[in-house]
């Protein structure tokens, strides 16, 4: 069971994750910033039980090279 208060938590947390993603230059360079980013990201979803949403995100970033 979610808290209110960790509801909050972890949909900033997507919200600052998307918001870090959009920010990155679009460079090979930024290619593994753009993974974790895309992985923390995931962890978020996953902790508010958004599994499909998380999946999306893992296989962004394991389809990175």
């Amino acid at each position: 069971y979610l808290t209110p208060i960790f509801i909050i938590r972890y949909t900033t947390a997507v919200q600052l994750f998307t918001e870090a993603i959009s920010l990155l230059p679009q460079t090979q360079a930024s290619c593994l910033e753009y993974a974790l980013f895309l992985c923390d990201r995931a962890l978020a979803h996953y902790d508010l039980k958004d599994f499909n949403t998380t999946v999306i995100d893992c296989t962004a970033a394991l389809a990175l090279k």
